[in-house]
């Protein structure tokens, strides 16, 4: 599909626990997230994630791996979620439970750098 992997997820490291925090917070944790990616050898790049009226916007990267690695990742950061693509299916991830939802299509929400 387009280019895109097969499987990958979508991850910030914004705004810990679903609290907002200040612009310099943010900053300090996606340096630290992107040093993480690196150390680990994952195979990313930056992506902004946001809601479907653009209202809200996180930075955060695409990763290709799976749901598990996300997750990892996810909770290292304290995010309530992750996003996982599989197959052109976008399904958010619960990081406490793991209960999968399905979204939409990754096609139909991907808006292009």
């Amino acid at each position: 599909m387009g280019g895109w992997p097969e499987e990958f997820v979508v991850v910030t490291a914004c705004n810990p626990r679903g609290e907002i925090v200040d612009a310099e917070r943010n900053e300090f944790l996606d340096r630290e997230l992107s040093a993480l990616l690196e150390v680990k050898g994952l195979v990313h790049c930056r992506l902004t994630g946001g809601s479907p009226d653009g209202f809200h916007r996180e930075p955060g990267y695409l990763v290709k791996c799976d749901g598990e690695v996300g997750l990892e990742l996810g909770r290292r950061f304290e995010q309530v979620g992750i996003y996982q693509v599989l197959a052109n299916e976008l399904y958010l991830i619960d990081c406490k439970d793991e209960k999968e939802t399905l979204v939409a299509k990754w096609a139909s929400r991907y808006k292009g750098p």
